[in-house]
């Protein structure tokens, strides 16, 4: 290409969508002339979805701003949490699916739901209310009935919840999520 330098600088939440050999953040690119700042930012690996607010030489430009030689760019990162205000965000995830567990991880960090874990039903994520003993007896082994006394009860599927052996384990993994990423343990 012939047509204008520019310098770019990529925010560090963006350095892992840049080329290994760029990954410093900057960047020193001779653009064509008519392409667009959108254009150019996508050419060096970063989508447009991650990319946020675009500054050239300190203001604030739009994707379709054509770059001219010299031009400092700064590209920030997408504002997290990325979240539509108002929307209601709903995640329910079983200690068993521990890689989506891990992957999902990055979805509490852009969207920052809140949480309420103990709440929803597994099987159909129906809302839990406290059930009397008696009133699911007939629904439980008879292991379950002699050493539990406390349960819930699934709102919409009518499945029955208890604290079970495994119980403290998972309380320790929900209160870890919730003390990184928010909400309130129930």
């Amino acid at each position: 290409m012939n047509g204008p330098e520019i310098h770019l600088t990529f925010a560090p939440e963006l350095h892992v969508f840049v080329p290994a050999g760029r990954r410093d953040g900057r960047s020193t690119v001779t653009t064509d002339g008519s392409s667009t700042l959108g254009h150019v930012v996508e050419s060096l690996g970063v989508p447009l979805t991650e990319a946020g607010q675009l500054l050239v030489d300190g203001r604030p430009v739009a994707t379709s701003h054509i770059p001219s030689a010299g031009e400092s760019v700064e590209v920030r990162a997408v504002a997290r949490p990325q979240r539509v205000p108002g929307a209601p965000l709903r995640f329910l995830l079983d200690v068993h699916l521990g890689t989506l567990a891990r992957r999902l991880r990055d979805v509490l960090e852009r969207f920052a739901p809140a949480l309420a874990p103990w709440t929803r039903c597994t099987a159909c994520n129906g809302r839990l209310g406290p059930a009397d003993k008696d009133s699911v007896e007939d629904r439980l082994e008879q292991g379950t009935q002699r050493t539990y006394d406390v349960f819930a009860q699934c709102t919409a599927c009518g499945r029955v919840y208890w604290r079970g052996a495994h119980h403290a384990r998972l309380a320790a993994i929900v209160d870890e999520a919730v003390r990184e990423f928010g909400g309130t343990a129930v």
